[in-house]
Protein backbone atom coordinates (compact mmCIF):
# COMPACT_ATOMS: atom_id res chain seq x y z
CA UNK A 1 0.00 0.00 0.00
CA UNK A 2 2.72 2.39 0.91
CA UNK A 3 4.58 1.62 -2.46
CA UNK A 4 1.11 3.17 -4.42
CA UNK A 5 0.77 5.45 -1.96
CA UNK A 6 -3.04 4.09 -0.32
CA UNK A 7 -3.65 4.70 3.06
CA UNK A 8 -5.17 2.60 5.29
CA UNK A 9 -6.69 2.47 8.84
CA UNK A 10 -7.71 -0.56 11.19
CA UNK A 11 -10.74 0.03 13.33
CA UNK A 12 -11.26 -2.85 15.88
CA UNK A 13 -15.55 -3.52 16.12
CA UNK A 14 -15.46 -6.64 18.42
CA UNK A 15 -13.22 -8.68 20.09
CA UNK A 16 -11.03 -10.44 17.02
CA UNK A 17 -13.19 -8.25 14.89
CA UNK A 18 -11.81 -5.09 12.39
CA UNK A 19 -12.86 -3.09 9.65
CA UNK A 20 -10.17 -1.73 7.29
CA UNK A 21 -10.10 1.05 5.33
CA UNK A 22 -8.53 1.98 2.36
CA UNK A 23 -7.90 5.63 0.77
CA UNK A 24 -6.20 6.77 -2.62
CA UNK A 25 -5.61 9.97 -4.39
CA UNK A 26 -6.44 8.19 -7.52
CA UNK A 27 -8.39 5.07 -7.84
CA UNK A 28 -6.02 3.64 -10.16
CA UNK A 29 -3.39 3.38 -7.11
CA UNK A 30 -5.87 1.41 -5.43
CA UNK A 31 -6.54 -0.99 -8.12
CA UNK A 32 -2.77 -1.63 -9.20
CA UNK A 33 -2.12 -1.61 -5.67
CA UNK A 34 -5.10 -4.64 -5.04
CA UNK A 35 -3.91 -6.12 -7.97
CA UNK A 36 -0.49 -7.09 -6.99
CA UNK A 37 -1.08 -8.34 -3.64
CA UNK A 38 -3.45 -10.55 -5.29
CA UNK A 39 -1.20 -11.79 -7.49
CA UNK A 40 1.06 -12.19 -5.13
CA UNK A 41 -1.45 -14.32 -2.65
CA UNK A 42 -2.24 -16.38 -5.87
CA UNK A 43 1.36 -17.07 -6.46
CA UNK A 44 1.95 -18.58 -2.81
CA UNK A 45 -1.34 -20.58 -3.03
CA UNK A 46 -0.33 -22.21 -6.33
CA UNK A 47 3.41 -22.95 -4.81
CA UNK A 48 2.32 -24.58 -1.57
CA UNK A 49 -0.23 -27.09 -3.93
CA UNK A 50 0.67 -30.57 -4.06
CA UNK A 51 -0.45 -32.10 -7.88
CA UNK A 52 -3.44 -34.33 -7.15
CA UNK A 53 -1.49 -37.48 -8.67
CA UNK A 54 1.02 -36.93 -5.32
CA UNK A 55 -1.96 -37.01 -3.64
CA UNK A 56 -3.48 -39.64 -4.95
CA UNK A 57 -0.28 -41.87 -4.75
CA UNK A 58 0.40 -40.65 -1.12
CA UNK A 59 -2.75 -41.78 -0.03
CA UNK A 60 -2.35 -45.15 -1.35
CA UNK A 61 0.81 -45.52 -0.14
CA UNK A 62 -0.92 -44.95 3.24
CA UNK A 63 -3.57 -47.11 2.67
CA UNK A 64 -1.49 -50.34 1.74
CA UNK A 65 0.79 -49.60 5.07
CA UNK A 66 -2.46 -49.25 7.18
CA UNK A 67 -3.90 -52.69 6.03
CA UNK A 68 -1.64 -55.19 7.21
CA UNK A 69 -1.86 -53.49 10.38
CA UNK A 70 -5.58 -54.39 10.44
CA UNK A 71 -4.83 -57.96 9.30
CA UNK A 72 -2.62 -58.68 12.01
CA UNK A 73 -4.80 -57.50 14.81
CA UNK A 74 -7.36 -60.11 12.81
CA UNK A 75 -4.74 -62.85 13.80
CA UNK A 76 -4.31 -62.37 17.46
CA UNK A 77 -7.63 -61.79 18.28
CA UNK A 78 -8.22 -65.32 16.51
CA UNK A 79 -5.45 -66.54 18.27
CA UNK A 80 -6.63 -64.93 21.80
CA UNK A 81 -9.85 -66.88 21.53
CA UNK A 82 -8.60 -70.69 21.19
Amino acid sequence: ARKWNVDYAFYKTGPDKYLLFFKAGQADAMTACFSEYSRKVLSKAKSNRVPIREQLQQAADQLSKEKPKQKERAKEVAHEDR
